[in-house]
């Protein structure tokens, strides 16, 4: 079973029911926390909601997805099935995986700051500009690698690691639990991938310099208290 777990802000479901709600799997779980509260709030919500569920499996799949993304690719469910299921021995310490993300952050703290590591792909839509759509992608997009971390648009943890999922609420806002998260499972020795799954985003998200963002960033760092940057994804060998 694949369960998708959807923050909104209040009662707006606006961009869930234009955006997400059409391109959910017709097979798929559909769990929405509103109200008030943080993303990692709602999503760890979400959680608790989803181990409610009478017919959960060994086998499913939690996918955490913002209401603004629309899921494009139509292999969508046995992508994640043959990576978290069918080759579950090699990806067995694969907690998490995404879209798009990076092999190293810098320090300013997200994953665009160095294109050189991106990896994965997403189509990006500007809700405050006349931009048009842009493909951001890599040449090893058709892949899947191991990153340091993903962007939380869209967040995928096999049901046997989900226990290894507490998102830090302390943060507040939209920014840095996804990175947060990332970083917590790599202290406990798990990894992060990005998959060669295809989706469409619908706003950009707040700017790296503005306030909100910066004092999450700063959170982070008091958090972590990193020695130097980047901070760089340590592989498997």
């Amino acid at each position: 079973m694949i369960c998708f777990i959807t923050a909104i802000a209040g009662k707006d479901d606006t961009k869930y029911q234009q955006y997400l709600r059409p391109s959910i799997p017709e097979n798929a779980i559909s769990i929405v926390v509103g109200g008030d509260g943080s993303i990692a709030e709602k999503y760890n919500k979400g959680i608790l909601n989803y181990k409610k569920l009478p017919n959960r499996t060994d086998k499913d799949i939690i996918c955490f997805v913002h209401d603004d993304v629309k899921i494009v690719d139509k292999y969508f469910e046995k992508k994640l099935d043959m990576f978290f299921n069918e080759y579950e021995t090699h990806y067995e310490d694969v907690a998490l995986a995404g879209v798009i993300g990076t092999l190293a952050i810098g320090e300013g703290c997200f994953w665009w700051e160095k294109m050189e590591y991106t990896k994965g792909t997403i189509v990006q839509y500007y809700k405050n500009s006349n931009r048009p759509p842009n493909q951001a992608k890599t040449a090893e997009m058709n892949t899947v690698s191991q990153v340091l971390s993903v962007d939380g648009l869209a967040m995928f943890v096999p049901v046997k690691h989900i226990d290894n999922i507490k998102f830090d609420a302390s943060y507040g806002g939209y920014h840095f639990y996804d990175l947060d998260t990332c970083i917590d499972l790599a202290n406990k020795n798990l990894r992060v991938f990005v998959l060669n799954i295809m989706v469409e985003h619908y706003s950009e998200g707040d700017s790296p310099v503005s306030p909100s963002f910066l004092k999450s960033r700063q959170h982070f760092i008091d958090k972590y208290k990193f020695e130097k940057f980047p901070i760089k994804v340590r592989q498997k060998k």
